[in-house]
């Protein structure tokens, strides 16, 4: 399996030949705050265009209980209401902790999407 970057189709990353299928969108937990704040119209159309993949999420590399960057004038409740929502759409958001757990995550996110694909028949 390769994993590949691909700004311009909507999202972070996919897998090599599942391209439109499968998507992820990975966020720092301060540029996750930012998105769900400040740039808010600007991420649900990031969000519009990784729900086009059958398969997505978004990973966050970070825990929802991280402090809120000083930049920002978000709230614990607004991320979490926030989240919510997006979850509500029918976004996954994962919080993974850290940098290199967000790694781990996508990986293995890849793999069992890879594995769906292969025996749904698509």
């Amino acid at each position: 399996m390769h994993v590949q970057s691909l700004l311009k189709q909507g999202c972070d990353y996919s897998i090599r030949g599942q391209v439109g299928t499968v998507g992820v969108e990975r966020k720092s937990y301060a540029d996750y705050v930012r998105c769900i704040g400040a740039d808010w119209p600007r991420f649900q159309r990031q969000l519009a265009k990784l729900a086009t993949n059958r398969i997505h999420a978004v990973i966050v590399e970070g825990s929802i209980d991280d402090p809120i960057p000083q930049q920002s004038m978000m709230i614990h409740d607004s991320v979490i209401h926030q989240t919510a929502y997006i979850v509500s759409c029918g976004m996954p958001v994962l919080f993974a902790g850290s940098k290199t757990k967000a790694a781990m995550l996508c990986a293995s996110f890849f793999k069992h999407a890879l594995h769906r694909i292969r025996h749904s028949g698509d």
